[in-house]
């Protein structure tokens, strides 16, 4: 999913939408507490209300991947 979530963010793709892909795919395996320190970090900023949306939201994305 996250690989995924970095295609469509290098292809330029709408910046909302990845972010609601992410939040919505996560969501449940944060409530089951099934995530990685990664993965939990990146959720962390997902809910956070000035990150959603925010032109940031690529470049801290792509910072977490090493891109």
């Amino acid at each position: 999913m996250f690989l995924l979530a970095k295609r469509y963010l290098e292809k330029k793709k709408y910046l909302s939408a990845i972010v609601s892909s992410l939040q919505n795919a996560l969501t449940p395996l944060a409530i089951r507490e099934e995530l990685s320190d990664s993965g939990k970090k990146i959720y962390r900023l997902l809910l956070d209300p000035k990150f959603p949306g925010k032109r940031r939201l690529g470049v801290g994305i792509m910072s977490l991947f090493g891109g």
